[in-house]
């Protein structure tokens, strides 16, 4: 089928592309009337073994892109700020969480350092000092309030965060972090509700006691 009609008498040879770790294909040969001898066919061996190697790193690339589209579709569909930076700090991920609450675009964010160059920190030594916590402990949890684009309105530039980091290791040798980030603003305006209904209802109680 892959030669249209052949004649019968002429044989299809099959050569496995063997790579280091599977099959990854077959090699399909149609010989002329001649016969191949042993020297065609070690001379078939070797090119089949360098057609097995190119093709499986094709695969491997292909494969590649597709995780890394599959991660960043992942890392967008979330509502959390969900960023990774590399041992100095450079921005390297930027989903877009952080895009909407931050109103930073990733082209803008990516290679800048995080919470200094791109979204500042309100108080640079608070962030300062988580940095250097998560460097010696290698985890970090804590409440940061982060400045987002100046274009944003006053009332909405500074971001209060719940930052969770953890840093990416290979061996001995840091090679970057993990920063998640939960906007507490919603958190922070009901807690300021709370408190107002619990005064509310304290004053409601004086003024019963008072009648």
């Amino acid at each position: 089928g892959c030669f249209g009609g052949l004649d019968p008498s002429r044989s299809v040879y099959r050569v496995p592309l063997r790579a280091p770790s599977r099959v990854v294909g077959h090699l399909l040969l149609v010989p002329g009337r001649e016969v191949w001898d042993a020297r065609d066919r070690t001379l078939i061996g070797g090119l089949a073994g360098q057609i097995a190697l190119g093709l499986a790193n094709g695969l491997l690339a292909i494969e590649t892109r597709e995780l890394a589209a599959y991660q960043a579709m992942v890392l967008d569909q979330t509502t959390v700020l969900l960023n990774s930076v590399d041992a100095e700090g450079r921005v390297v991920t930027w989903n877009r969480a952080s895009e909407q609450t931050l109103g930073i675009s990733g082209d803008v964010a990516l290679g800048g350092r995080l919470g200094i160059d791109v979204a500042p920190a309100a108080d640079p030594e608070q962030w300062a000092s988580l940095w250097r916590a998560l460097l010696r402990d290698g985890v970090v949890a804590r409440e940061v309030t982060l400045l987002g684009d100046p274009s944003l309105p006053a009332d909405k530039r500074e971001v209060p965060l719940h930052v969770e980091a953890r840093l990416l290791r290979d061996g001995d040798e840091i090679r970057g972090a993990v920063i998640v980030g939960l906007d507490l603003r919603e958190r922070r305006a009901l807690e300021r509700q709370v408190l107002r209904s619990q005064k509310l209802a304290a004053v409601g109680l004086l003024a019963a006691g008072i009648a």
